[in-house]
């Protein structure tokens, strides 16, 4: 039903993507030079070579989930461009390339990370070892969210994958205090996984005030109280 559904709403989805019907400045900047973005950046090259030996060595692991996409991690290394956090949340690892492409904008940005896939994992390991010294791990939600509360900076999270019901209400009741202000929060794999789908569908219901972009695979919440609520579904 969600691939069918995504085919009916390419059309729509394709048209709004190029600006068309977007009236706020910030939503039509962002999904116009942001998420639609072409031009190459500077890092990309780097980007692309721990992802393609990522995606190499994880051929050897039947039973792990497939690596980010080359799009969707130049992705979110524009978003982390975008919005320079100096903190990172991010909850899942996906072989460590996301959180590679959120910390390459910066040198100066650190991670805060939930790992349940461990990272001496060789894959991981390798993807990640540049970036020693600005990721502080945790096995427990609640105690990255607690080290993570301490940086008092703009809330920056990205969600790669979580694995059981305990997790999702966790981090639902911890993603509602923090779109209570200004915050950016990432929720990825949301076609391929029916609890990353109910967590987005929970999110997006507490909003009050700011924007969520989607392509229905991957969602992206922008919570400002100064933005009016609005959703767009979009192609990226």
């Amino acid at each position: 039903m969600g691939r069918i559904h995504r085919y009916r709403t390419a059309l729509s989805r394709h048209h709004r993507s190029g600006g068309f019907g977007i009236h706020s400045p910030f939503a039509f900047n962002f999904v116009r030079n942001v998420l639609r973005e072409r031009l190459p950046y500077y890092a990309y090259d780097e980007l692309l070579q721990l992802r393609s030996a990522a995606a190499e060595k994880a051929k050897r692991y039947r039973h792990h989930p497939a690596v980010i996409t080359d799009k969707n991690a130049k992705m979110l290394f524009r978003i982390s461009n975008f919005f320079q956090p100096a903190h990172i949340l991010h909850v899942g690892i996906d072989y460590g390339v996301a959180v590679a492409a959120t910390l390459l904008p910066d040198s100066r940005t650190t991670c805060t990370l939930l790992a349940q896939q461990p990272l001496h994992f060789p894959v991981t390991r390798q993807v990640l070892e540049r970036f020693q010294g600005r990721i502080t791990a945790f096995a427990s939600l609640d105690e990255a969210f607690t080290h993570y509360a301490h940086t008092q900076q703009l809330p920056f999270i990205v969600i790669d994958r979580i694995f059981n019901q305990q997790q999702l209400d966790s981090l639902s009741a911890h993603l509602q205090g923090v779109l209570q202000g200004e915050a950016v929060v990432i929720i990825r794999n949301i076609a391929n996984s029916s609890l990353m789908k109910q967590l987005w569908e929970r999110t997006k219901a507490q909003l009050q005030h700011g924007h969520t972009y989607t392509n229905e695979k991957l969602a992206i919440i922008v919570s400002r109280p100064g933005l009016p609520l609005q959703h767009f579904l979009l192609w990226f």
